[in-house]
C-alpha cells in the first residue's frame, strides 16, 4: 500500500483543498462506483484504486488527520517552491545561498514534525477506524447489488478504454488585468451552466482571463450546455469538449482531450496548475499582510509605551524645576530675613543704650570695644550671606 504522505489524497477524490465533508463524501461515492473491483475484474490496479479511495475518505473526514495531512501537504509545496527558487538562482552570492540552506533546514525540520503527526493521527485512524468510511462502504455493497455489473466502465486508472468524466473547455472576452474578467466568476458561470444540469467542477483560470473547466455530473448535461449555452448576451461564451465526449453516430467513444486522468491531478493542463499556483500565491500574500499587520501593531504599541515614557519624563522635569524653583524662593526669603536681622542690629548698635536716650557710655574704652564687636559681627554676617548663596 502507498504511503498517504506520499499520496495527493485531494486529487485522488477528484476535489479540491477547500471541499467540504459533503463534497468529500459525494465525491467519493461517484468514483468509488467506477472503480469498484467487483466493476472492474480485469483491472489489476482496481483493488489498490479502490483501497485509495477508501483511505482519502478516512483521513479527509476525520478533523485532526485532515488538518495533519493539510500541513504536510503545504510544507510538501513549500519545499518544492524553494528547490525551484535554490536552481534558479544558483549563481547568487554565498551568503544568500547559506541563507536559503539554513531555511530550508528548518522546514525540512517542520515538515519531518508533520509527517510524523500526520502518521500518528493515520495510526489512529487505523485502530479506531472511521464510522463514515464503513457507513459508506455498506451504503456502496448495497447500491453494487442493485447496479448490474458492467464491464463498460472501467477503473479511471485501470486500461484504455477509461470513462472519463464529462468536462467543457469555456472561454469568453476578457482584456489581461481586467478585474471583472469579462463579467464571469466562477458563481456566475456555476448559475448559468446548471441550468443545463448538475455540475461537479468549476475551476475559473487565475493566470489567463477569459477562460473556465467546468465539469459535469453526466454527458448529457455537458452535451445540452455545449449546445444551448450562450452566457451573457454582451459576452458571449465559447464551449468544446475537453473530455468526455459521447460517441459519435454510434461509434466508439472519442479519445477525450484531457486523456481522462483525474481532474486536479493533470486534466486541466495550465489552467488547473494556474488555479493552483494562484491558490498558493494568495495564501503567501495572506499571510504577508498577516505578519505586516502584527508588525504595524506592534509598532503602534511600541509608540505608544514610547510616549507613555515621554509623558512620565515631562511630569519628572516639571517636577525638578518646581522644586529647584521653591528651593530658591526659600532661599532668596531666608537672605531677606538675615538682612533685615543685620539692619535690625546695626540700628540697635548705633542707637543710645537701654538705659536711656540722654545716658553717655562711661568712658572711651567701652565705646572702642562695641565698635569692634559691631565690626565683627558684620563681618560674620557678610560671610554667612556669601556662603547660603554659593550653596
Amino acid at each position: 500500500m502507498a504511503d498517504v504522505m506520499k499520496l495527493d489524497l485531494y486529487a485522488i477524490l477528484e476535489v479540491d483543498g477547500g471541499a467540504t465533508e459533503q463534497e468529500i463524501v459525494k465525491a467519493y461515492r461517484r468514483k468509488a462506483l467506477r472503480c469498484h473491483p467487483d466493476k472492474n475484474p480485469d483491472n489489476p490496479r482496481a483493488a489498490e484504486l479502490f483501497h485509495e479511495l477508501s483511505r482519502a475518505l478516512e483521513v479527509l473526514t476525520d478533523a485532526a488527520a485532515r488538518s495533519a495531512y493539510d500541513k504536510v501537504i503545504k510544507a510538501r509545496d513549500a519545499a518544492r517552491v524553494r528547490h525551484r527558487e535554490l536552481d534558479s538562482k544558483r549563481r547568487k552570492l554565498k551568503e544568500d545561498l547559506d541563507t536559503r540552506e539554513n531555511s530550508a533546514r528548518e522546514g525540512t525540520e517542520k515538515r519531518e514534525e508533520a509527517g510524523r503527526k500526520l502518521q500518528r493521527e493515520i495510526e489512529r485512524l487505523r485502530k479506531e477506524g472511521s464510522r463514515l468510511l464503513e457507513r459508506e462502504q455498506e451504503m456502496l455493497k448495497e447500491q453494487m447489488k442493485v447496479e448490474p455489473r458492467s464491464r463498460e466502465t472501467p477503473a479511471a486508472d485501470g486500461g484504455e478504454q477509461t470513462a472519463a468524466p464529462p468536462r467543457l473547455k469555456v472561454t469568453w472576452r476578457s482584456a489581461r488585468g481586467d478585474a471583472s474578467n469579462g463579467g464571469y466568476s466562477r458563481d456566475t458561470l456555476a448559475r448559468l451552466l446548471s441550468a443545463h444540469g448538475d455540475l461537479s467542477h468549476v475551476i475559473v483560470s487565475a493566470k489567463r482571463n477569459g477562460s473556465a473547466i467546468v465539469e459535469f455530473v453526466t454527458t448529457r448535461a455537458a452535451a445540452a450546455a455545449l449546445r444551448d449555452a450562450r452566457g451573457l448576451p454582451a459576452n458571449p461564451l465559447t464551449l468544446a469538449w475537453l473530455s468526455g465526449e459521447p460517441p459519435a453516430n454510434g461509434g466508439a467513444p472519442a479519445r477525450p482531450t484531457g486523456g481522462g486522468a483525474p481532474l486536479p491531478a493533470s486534466a486541466a493542463g495550465d489552467d488547473f496548475e494556474a488555479a493552483v499556483l494562484a491558490r498558493l500565491l494568495q495564501a503567501q500574500r495572506d499571510k504577508r499582510a498577516d505578519g505586516a499587520m502584527r508588525h504595524v501593531s506592534g509598532v503602534m504599541r511600541h509608540v505608544s509605551g514610547v510616549m507613555r515614557h515621554v509623558s512620565g519624563v515631562v511630569r519628572h522635569v516639571s517636577g525638578v524645576v518646581r522644586h529647584r524653583v521653591s528651593g530658591v524662593m526659600r532661599h532668596v526669603s531666608g537672605v531677606m530675613r538675615l538682612v533685615s536681622g543685620v539692619e535690625l542690629i546695626m540700628k540697635r548698635a548705633d542707637g543710645p543704650p537701654a538705659g536711656g536716650a540722654s545716658e553717655a557710655p562711661r568712658d572711651g574704652e567701652n565705646l572702642v570695644l562695641r565698635r569692634a564687636r559691631q565690626q565683627e559681627e558684620r563681618r560674620r554676617l557678610i560671610e554667612r550671606m556669601k556662603e547660603d548663596e554659593s550653596t
